[in-house]
Order: structure tokens, then C-alpha cells, then sequence
């Protein structure tokens, strides 16, 4: 680059060396606009002054910038000076290196400067210009936004490195930084993979994970390789995709880069409805190089266009088929909520009444076939996903539910009831020994989603491997769901073409069992749908609503948001002095008697209150409908935010009232741009905890060939594509989704008078509920063990009801018995989410990690650990590893020696320098093990920062103080002392006893031998 060009930027003659300053408002005042040369620049930084972009006013802050010629990028401990100026990123585009004032030959600390090929008067283009270039040469994440101070450094080194940044660079960085990576879930905030929003050129050129070069559109196939966008020593990116949509992908960056020579697909939710309306008109035709998305699963299909069924009608006509002389196949039945799917399963299911048992024996031995005669009639197997269906479904289809059988029954009696069954996915195990004529699968999209649910957790493999041999092994499948598609599909026809024995692939053959696909795309004429702009809006309508006398029926996929307006509708009611009955349904009460009862029963008993207000617990299936399509709810309200369910589940929220007269809904509209490329997400969920039952491990091979072998990985991967793409736009997925099914949008604008009304509404039933919470707890009772374990026992083993002033007894044992304390009002408040319960225990693991000395260490990621174990720490949590990687971050606090902390000693900005630095240098497992984003300007805040990394372990800081060096203001803090300990007196309480002798001595509970044998025998 030329020298003298002119440069774009701001100098503060007063703001002398980092250590220097003397007068606060400087640093926000006297940012004096110059245009400089790159050598005018290099002196300057010499003399210690500091520099930044052009701002108005002379005000440094993100809203007064106005133009910069430059970027900058921090290095503070991670590469050297000398590996810096290898990378070619900097010898073919940096202009200006210099070390900082905290420089040292142990701790390289410098930065380099960038001039730009055209100004930037964009703060938002800059700041994702140098977010996107930080990231690609491992600088400091926390100085990317443009109201950023570049300090001097009098006497320091630099060089200038002779380039620009090029035109074409600075456009793919503004593009690749515009996207922040982020998680797919509001349970969670570890990222997972997103698609950047720049693409990598045919050009580009990649090293191998052998150590060899290629151009990117010269490799073929799946390549594992280094990341061409970060500094990648060890190769964590991997090539991939067909000819016409090439792209990298590199899972420390957690993002993908598309080929520039190519479109990127996007996810089609009609695909599989194409596909198969393709193949009944006989145009669908593809070689196996032609096979995009999921259609390659299909192969061997065994469709033939004979044994496809298109349907437009209100109520689909199943096929031909008779329960006794049912023959091979798998049968699957996509038509919308309401046209006829339980009559069919009714009509072909359900024995003639003569058929039916007239009496039950529940004696062992009681009904026992003669084993050396073949019973005749078909077994049968219903699964499901929900509780507080599958009874009625069972009843209607004439099955025997399980949840009418304990386990306790003799082993005849049990055989003899399961012939002929109805089960949810969570209690599978129940029938693993057992074969089946016909297998249904009741809203299938569903089940085979909850294989995923935090509530099946480690208990997933098991039941995947009975669900496996269930399906392989029945004569005849039925699969049904609205909502059908490639997950279904593909699921269902590998699974019943894999061998049961490990390790065999799909059978080479053509199958013998064919399938049947009936596809019903009935239309909903002459419904309307009102598309809330604001969520406190739409509050505020329902409050007029209710107040108006209308009976509501509102949705949610949020329990605080059903919870805070079931406490506004009391509210609502108290105020006005009127009688609203209301019932509110969502998972903590779900269980309970009273809400069992009701959903038995719902259409008659839904007459009974003025609302009703549900989560997603109140299950898909529910069918609230009236004879003759009376329209007895006045209106459903939905109320949805981002990341938490797809927009098909919102659907099945609001459709569970089948004819309501008015339908209002809000969604969020966020939006992301998480990745959907199936291989991507294979990758992804093998590096995490889901996946880790997979046999195949982190051993690197192409991860289509790996899922190909895997039926429960490409169900996992299919499920989580299909989440992914409908959450990266929930909003307008919805919409488009009831525009196809014929519905009328309406879009209802802001009105900021009813909306400031309704956000005081949603405030207010939170408080509320937080405290009747707390209320309920404290006035439950306290239960002895054998009661609290017979308890249990009902709730997860039996399925069986409770009350609801069973569930808070539950609760409130539950607190004392970990708090080893009384339920006080004080503890309940901090308890409440069960979050404070992680931060003991992760005390208690601090403490023992402090003692562990190098078993604990060993748990620590370095850099000699491979890829595997360097991954499993960064994505996987564990306590035990977390405990040590926070033992070791605090050691360099002034507060916390020896594993003790103390708060005697102060602190301030200055003293938290080596804090930092190994927050930085530990950020990804950081992130990982905690589930915690790192702050942005943790560097320049240091406090900020430090809170967080306390309330990890239910700790906070307490400011003490201010001093002032020359005019400088320095803040002093100590821990907080009651936080320290109230913490270490609970800590203290659950090491002196354990927790039912600490509980059984407070209540004065004691026991019989018959007590102690029972709970020797079940606990």
C-alpha cells in the first residue's frame, strides 16, 4: 500500500498511555478527526496516543460514529507476535503491527491495524467487519464494537506489513460477521451449527487433514480439513455436499460456508408431499447422483404408484384393509387433525362387543392360553407419546392401556393384557420381549420426537432399541400423523429394513413388505387467523375479552407465560368483583387427578369454565370439538415465543379447539440461521451428549455414510434439521403453513396504549405466580420416607394420578431433603427453578476439586488432549471437569486461595487482570461446561464478568468503596459476606448429615419393621 494514502480516524492528544489518563470525561470527549498516513499513524502510536474511528461532536459512543479507514484486532496471550505474522491473512492484507503497553515476552499482547480499500460510515457494518476478522485470526472477541479506544504505546515495537485489506475481503467479512452464532434452544446457550451468511469461493484454497492443498472446488466428496476461517492447528472443518451445493463446514467456529458457484437449499417442508405426489403421476425420476436433501433415503423405497392415495377430502378413506386378514406392509396416513384418522383405526381395530372380555381376574394364573395352540387373533400395539391420551385412544380402539395394569400383576396376566395394548413411548420397556401382528403409531412426527426430550434422557438408547425391534419385527405398521414427512418416513422404512443383529447394514434385497402412503391435503375454507404484531397487545385483547364474558381457550409453548395470566385471570376476576371459573394445564400440573379427570373428559367438562389455559402438556390429540360443529369457544389465543417448539407444534396447540369462533395469535418473530445441511447436523449431534450412545464415536469418517448405518442417529439428525429450519423463521413458516392449508391471515398492528396496558398485566401474574408458588410449598405437607417413595413409586412407575396437594407435599420433601432445612419462604424464593440447587452442588464440587490435586487436573483441557476429549469438554458438562476448569479461573483472584474464599480481602479492575486473561484463553469450555455466554466487553469490564462467575456457585460481590488516583474513580468490591454464608452453612448442613435421617430428626418420623422392609425391597 501506498504510504501517503489517507486514513480515516480520530486521535485524543489528553489520553496518553493506558496507565496515564487522567480525567474520566476524556475518554468519552476530545476524539479529534484527522485524516493521517499509515506513517503519521505509526508515530503517533509511538508518542502513546490514543486513537479511534471519526465520531460527531468529538463524542466517542456507537451512535455518534460517523466513518473509519481502518480495522483493528486485539491480541492479548493467545498467538505470538512472530506465529501471527505467518498466517497469511495478515502478510496478504495487514498494514500496521505494534505491541501494547501490557506487552511482555511471556505474554505476547499487540495489535494489528488494517486500512480499508473504502470508508465505512456504517457502526453496524463495522462492527461486523471486525467481529468476523477477529474471529478468523483469534483475537480479542471483546473489541469489535465502534466505539472502541485503540490506546498508544510509548516506546513500544511495531512495523508496518505493507497491505490492505482488499475490496472483496471487507464485503465477505461484513456479510460473515452480520451473523452471531447462537442456540437452537432457550433451555440452553451453547451455539450450535448456524450458515454464514458469505460464501467461500471455488478458489479458496484448503488444507487437507493430511497436511496436502486443494482449491475448494476441487475437492470431492467428504474431506475432513483445516478451517480456512480461524487459525486451525488441529483439522476441524470438514468439505461436503453434492455438485450443485458444495460447502465447508468447522465446528469450532460452529458455522458453514456455501460454495459462491452455488444456491444453498433451503429446507422444503413440502418435499416429502412433492416426492410422493411425483411418484403417483410417474414424472419423478432420479439417478442416485440427482438425489438431493432426504430423497436419498428413500432408495429402496418399495413405492409404487398403485399403492399411493391423493386425497382433498374433509375425511380421508383409508385403504382396503381387514384386522384378521392383514398381510405385510407399512402403512402410512398423512391427513389433517380432525378428517377420520382414530375412526379408521376404530373401524379396523376394535373387536366386535361379543369379542370383548365380560370379566377380569386379576389372580396369577388367571386367564392362560394353552401353549400348544396358536391363538388366532392378531397382537396389537398402539404407541404413543402422551399419558393423558392414550387412555381414551385405548378405549376407543378397544386396547388395554397400561396404565390400567401395573407391573405388579402376574406374569400370565401381564402377557395376556399386552396381546392387545396401548403404551407410551417413555414405558416401552414394558412390552421389549414382546412381538406384534400390527404396530400403530399414533401422531408419529411426535413420538418419534420425544426420543429426543430431556424427559426420556438416558433412557433413550434402551427404548430405540426395543421401539427398533417392535417395528422390525411386526407383520403390519400403521404410522399416522397431520403433520407426516421425511422423519416418519425414512425412520419407519430403515428401521424394518435393517437386520436386528449389530452391524449389518440395510438388506440387499427388495423389500417384502409393501408400502402404502395415503395423502389427504384437505383445505379449511373461510377460517381467519389474526397475526398479533405486539405479545402485551394480544394480553391486553384477552383481558377484554374475558372481562367481556367470552369463554377463551388460551395456548402457549411458555409455562411462565400460561402461569403469569392464569395469576392475571384471578386477578381480573377479584377486581370485578365477578366469578371467572378457570382451569390452567401445563407440565407441573399434568399429572395431577383433577387435570386427568378433566382432559378424560374435556369436551363436556371444558363447558364448566369461562378459561382455560394450557402448555404443550395439555398433549397433541386432544380433540375439543361439539356436535354438530357448535362453536362453544369464543376464542383461542396463542402466545409463542422463539426456540422453543416448531411451528408445526404451534399449529397442533391452537388446532386442539377444532371450531372456535376467533383465532388471535402472536409469535415471535425472530429470526436465525441455523444450519440444516443433514451432514452438519449428523456432525453436530455426534459431538454431543445426545449422540453419545452412538458406536461410531468422534473416529472421523464421512458422517452421511456414518448415519446411513444408524437408524437412531438419522432420525435424530432428520428431527433436528427438520426444528432447526422451522425455527430459523418461525413466524413466517407459521403463516405460510395456514396459508396453505387455506386460512385467511389478518394482521393486527401495535395499539401502544393496550400494549403498555398488557405488559403490566404479564408483570404483575408473574410476581403473582412466583408467590402463590412459594405459598403452596410452604403450607404442603412433609412426608416420611415410605410414604414419599410409595409416592414416587405412583407418579413415575405406577403412571398413576396424583393430587395436587400431593405434588407440592412432594415438593416441599423434595427441598427439605436436599436443603436439610424447614421450607422458609427466604430459600423457596431462590430455590423456585431449582437453579440455586446447581450452584451448591457445584460449590460442593469447587471444594473437592480444590482438594483433588492431579485427578482433578486431569480433567483440565490442553492442548496435548486430541480432538475427542478437547470436544467433549467444550460441548458435554460435567460437573467434576466444570469444578476444576473454576477452580483453576479463581485462583487468580486476590479473594480465593488455597480453595477458600475470602471476603476480607478487596478488589478492583486492576487486580483482575490474570482473571481475565485466563477466561479468554478457557472462553469455548467456559461457555460449554456452564452453559454461560461470555459477555462481549468482559476484557473492559471486568466486574461484570466476575458477577457472573460467582452466581455460577450462588455467590455475588458487594461494592465496598471508591478511591481516586489523580482523577481517576476506582470502584472496590468484596464478596458478598451473607451470600458467602448462607451458601456455606447449606453446604456445611448436607456434609454433617445425610438427607432422611436430617429430615426424619426435625419431623419426629420413625419407622416399623414393616417399613424398613418395604423400603428395603423398592428403594
Amino acid at each position: 500500500m501506498s504510504s501517503e494514502k489517507l486514513i480515516n480516524l480520530s486521535f485524543n492528544p489528553k489520553l496518553v498511555d493506558k496507565a496515564k489518563h487522567t480525567d474520566k470525561a476524556w475518554f468519552r470527549e476530545g476524539f479529534q478527526a484527522f485524516e493521517a498516513t499509515l506513517d503519521e499513524l505509526e508515530e503517533t502510536i509511538k508518542l502513546g496516543i490514543a486513537f479511534s474511528y471519526q465520531y460527531r461532536d468529538e463524542k466517542r459512543s456507537a451512535k455518534n460514529f460517523v466513518a473509519s479507514d481502518f480495522l483493528a484486532v486485539d491480541f492479548d496471550g493467545g498467538l505470538t507476535i512472530s506465529d501471527c505474522l505467518a498466517l497469511d491473512l495478515v502478510q496478504n492484507h495487514a498494514s500496521l503491527i505494534y505491541t501494547t503497553a501490557s506487552h511482555t515476552q511471556a505474554n505476547h499482547r499487540f495489535r494489528l491495524v488494517f486500512v480499508l480499500p473504502r470508508t465505512i460510515e456504517d457502526p453496524q457494518e463495522l462492527r461486523f467487519a471486525v467481529r468476523a476478522l477477529t474471529e478468523r485470526l483469534g483475537g480479542d472477541p471483546s473489541a469489535t464494537d465502534p466505539a472502541r479506544i485503540f490506546f498508544g504505546s510509548k516506546g513500544g515495537w511495531s512495523k508496518q506489513l505493507g497491505s490492505t485489506l482488499s475490496s472483496e475481503l471487507l464485503d465477505e467479512l461484513i456479510l460473515d460477521g452480520r451473523l452471531e452464532v447462537a442456540s437452537d434452544s432457550r433451555a440452553r446457550t451453547f451455539p450450535v451449527p448456524n450458515r454464514s451468511l458469505a460464501k467461500i469461493k471455488p478458489e479458496q484454497t484448503i488444507v487437507l487433514s493430511d497436511g496436502t492443498t486443494a482449491t475448494f472446488g476441487n475437492i470431492a466428496g467428504h474431506k475432513q480439513v483445516h478451517c480456512p476461517f480461524h487459525v486451525d492447528y488441529h483439522p476441524s472443518a470438514f468439505v461436503s455436499g453434492k455438485r450443485d451445493g458444495r460447502y465447508l463446514h468447522c465446528s469450532t467456529c460452529q458455522k458453514t460456508w456455501h460454495s459462491s458457484a452455488s444456491r444453498p437449499r433451503r429446507y422444503n417442508f413440502h418435499d416429502f408431499d412433492d416426492f410422493i405426489k411425483a411418484i403417483k403421476s410417474g414424472a419423478f425420476y432420479k439417478g442416485d447422483n440427482e438425489l438431493v436433501a432426504l430423497e436419498r433415503f428413500m432408495e429402496p423405497h418399495g413405492i409404487k404408484p398403485h399403492n399411493i392415495s391423493l386425497q382433498d377430502g374433509t375425511y380421508f378413506e383409508g385403504p382396503d384393509m381387514r384386522l384378521e386378514s392383514i398381510t405385510n406392509g407399512v402403512t402410512f396416513i398423512k391427513s389433517p387433525k380432525g378428517s377420520g384418522k382414530t375412526t379408521f383405526l376404530e373401524n379396523l381395530l376394535k373387536p366386535a362387543p361379543d369379542a370383548l372380555e365380560t370379566e377380569i381376574n386379576f389372580a396369577d394364573g388367571a386367564l392362560q392360553p394353552d401353549p400348544k395352540q396358536e391363538d388366532p387373533s392378531k397382537k396389537v400395539l398402539l404407541i404413543g407419546h402422551r399419558q393423558a391420551l392414550i387412555g381414551e385412544l385405548c378405549e376407543r380402539l378397544g386396547l388395554n392401556c397400561y396404565l390400567d395394569y401395573p407391573e405388579s400383576l402376574g406374569a400370565n396376566v401381564k402377557a395376556e393384557k399386552k396381546r392387545s395394548y396401548g403404551v407410551c413411548l417413555d414405558s416401552l420397556w414394558r412390552v421389549d420381549q414382546m412381538r406384534y401382528d400390527i404396530v400403530v403409531i399414533d401422531e408419529v412426527e411426535q413420538v418419534l420426537g420425544h426420543f429426543l426430550s430431556s424427559t426420556v434422557g438416558a433412557a433413550r438408547n434402551r427404548l430405540f432399541e426395543v421401539f427398533f425391534r417392535l417395528i422390525r419385527m411386526a407383520k403390519h405398521v400403521i404410522v399416522l400423523d397431520a403433520d407426516l414427512g421425511w422423519t416418519s418416513f425414512n425412520t419407519i422404512r430403515m428401521l424394518k429394513s435393517l437386520s436386528l443383529e449389530e452391524g449389518q447394514g440395510p438388506e440387499a434385497k427388495e423389500p417384502e413388505w409393501p408400502i402404502q402412503i395415503v395423502l389427504n391435503e384437505r383445505k379449511d375454507a373461510n377460517r381467519k387467523l389474526h397475526m398479533y404484531e405486539s405479545q402485551p397487545h394480544l394480553v391486553a385483547k384477552l383481558k377484554q375479552d374475558i372481562l367481556a364474558g367470552k369463554r377463551v381457550f388460551v395456548t402457549s409453548n411458555s409455562k411462565k407465560t400460561v402461569d403469569a395470566i392464569a395469576k392475571t385471570v384471578e386477578a381480573l376476576a377479584k377486581q370485578a368483583n365477578v366469578d371467572i371459573p378457570h382451569l390452567s394445564i401445563t407440565s407441573a400440573n399434568s399429572k395431577t387427578e383433577s387435570v386427568q379427570g378433566f382432559i378424560t373428559n374435556i369436551r363436556d367438562r371444558i363447558l364448566d369454565y369461562g378459561v382455560i389455559l394450557s402448555s404443550p402438556s395439555l398433549g397433541t390429540g386432544v380433540d375439543i370439538s361439539f356436535p354438530n360443529e357448535t362453536q362453544e369457544i369464543d376464542c383461542v389465543f396463542g402466545l409463542f415465543e422463539a426456540r422453543i417448539t416448531n411451528h408445526f407444534e404451534i399449529d397442533q396447540q391452537l388446532a386442539r379447539v377444532r371450531n372456535p369462533r376467533e383465532v388471535y395469535v402472536w409469535i415471535s418473530p425472530q429470526c436465525f440461521n441455523f444450519e440444516t445441511e443433514f451432514e452438519v447436523v449428523v456432525d453436530d449431534l455426534l459431538r454431543t451428549e445426545l449422540a453419545t450412545g452412538i458406536r461410531y464415536g468422534f473416529r472421523w469418517r464421512d458422517r452421511k455414510s456414518i448415519a446411513d448405518e444408524d437408524p437412531f442417529l438419522t432420525m435424530a439428525a432428520q428431527t433436528t434439521v427438520k426444528n432447526r429450519a422451522s425455527k430459523n423463521n418461525l413466524k413466517a413458516n407459521f403463516i405460510r403453513h395456514k396459508l396453505d392449508q387455506g386460512w385467511d391471515i389478518g394482521i393486527v398492528d401495535k395499539d401502544d396504549s393496550l400494549a403498555q396496558d398488557g405488559k403490566q398485566l404479564l408483570k404483575d401474574g408473574r410476581l403473582r405466580s412466583k408467590a402463590e408458588e412459594i405459598k403452596k410449598v410452604t403450607s404442603a405437607t412433609v412426608l416420611n420416607h415410605v410414604a414419599f417413595e410409595k409416592l414416587k413409586r405412583r407418579l413415575n412407575f405406577q403412571d398413576s394420578p396424583i393430587t395436587e396437594s400431593e405434588r407440592y407435599d412432594l415438593k416441599r420433601t423434595s427441598f427439605e431433603l436436599f436443603y436439610r432445612a424447614d421450607a422458609s419462604p427466604e430459600m423457596l424464593e431462590l430455590d423456585i427453578s431449582k437453579t440455586y440447587r446447581l450452584k451448591v452442588l457445584l460449590f460442593e464440587a469447587l471444594a473437592q476439586a480444590s482438594k483433588g490435586g492431579t485427578e482433578f487436573k486431569k480433567k483440565l483441557p490442553t492442548d496435548k488432549q486430541d480432538d475427542v476429549q478437547r470436544t467433549h469438554v467444550k460441548v458435554i458438562p460435567d460437573r467434576q471437569v466444570g469444578a476444576a476448569l473454576l477452580h483453576l479461573i479463581l485462583e487468580t483472584t486476590p479473594f480465593y486461595q488455597n480453595g477458600q474464599f475470602n471476603p476480607s480481602v478487596t478488589y478492583s479492575h486492576g487486580d483482575l487482570e490474570a482473571f481475565v486473561d485466563l477466561s479468554l484463553h478457557f472462553k469455548k469450555f467456559v461457555e460449554g461446561q456452564f452453559d454461560l455466554n461470555l459477555r462481549k466487553d468482559f476484557k473492559t469490564k471486568p466486574m461484570q464478568h466476575m458477577q457472573q462467575v460467582l452466581n455460577l456457585v450462588g455467590l455475588r460481590q458487594e461494592y465496598i468503596c471508591s478511591t481516586k488516583v489523580g482523577s481517576q474513580k476506582i470502584r472496590h468490591y468484596t464478596l458478598d459476606r451473607s451470600a458467602l454464608r448462607r451458601m456455606q452453612s447449606i453446604v456445611d448442613a448436607r456434609a454433617e448429615t445425610a438427607p432422611w435421617p436430617s429430615l426424619d430428626a426435625r419431623h419426629g418420623f420413625e419407622y416399623s419393621e414393616e417399613d424398613y422392609d418395604w423400603l428395603y425391597t423398592y428403594t
